[in-house]
């Protein structure tokens, strides 16, 4: 699923909600071959920019 030298643009907002709560930036390929930021939490999940905003990623 992921290859190391994949990446994906994450807003400097979302990397920094990311990071503020111990997440990581990571990215994710698509079944359509794009490739999406993602922030890799410390729980093991892992929540794309738009519902890490939103809160919508439930508890870290």
């Amino acid at each position: 699923m992921f290859s190391p030298g994949m990446k994906a643009a994450m807003s400097s907002a979302g990397e920094a909600n990311c990071a503020m709560i111990g997440g990581s930036l990571s990215a994710a390929r698509q079944l359509d071959g794009s490739v999406i930021a993602m922030c890799a939490l410390p729980n093991g999940k892992r929540c794309n920019e738009q519902s890490l905003a939103a809160g919508s990623c439930g508890s870290y």
